[in-house]
């Protein structure tokens, strides 16, 4: 990853603030509860020109997996799955688009595994 410049890392994160607040749709798949820090985008490429910008960036996030119930005397236990989420970000600022057109997609990588699938009814 090259460094990007610092008016250029703040446009970025600008963007990606600004898609986050504008109430837009995403699309991608996201944990149920992970917690997306809106500072702690790691900004991987900016491209743009004019009105239409694109930005991709990823920031690291934990799952947890309740593994016991727990008990009066117990507390539940939980495992902890590290994973990344991979943010795309675009934005048209066009005089068509009245305060932005904006949209992202999340992509994760790691995180919790898929619980195996229920096994058939046998023989009945």
């Amino acid at each position: 990853m090259s460094e990007l410049p610092p008016h250029t890392q703040a446009l970025a994160q600008h963007i990606i603030i600004s898609a986050l607040e504008s109430g837009c749709e995403w699309q991608g798949r996201l944990p149920d509860d992970v917690a997306l820090d809106w500072d702690a985008w790691t900004v991987e490429y900016v491209d743009g020109r004019d009105t239409t910008w694109e930005v991709e960036a990823s920031q690291p996030f934990t799952e947890s997996v309740r593994r016991s119930r727990g008990s009066q005397m117990h507390p539940p236990e939980y495992d902890q799955y590290e994973g990344t989420v991979h943010g795309f970000f675009a934005v048209d600022w066009s005089e068509d688009a009245l305060a932005g057109e904006y949209t992202i997609h999340f992509e994760t990588e790691g995180g919790a595994p898929s619980p195996p699938d229920p096994e058939p009814y046998a023989d009945i």
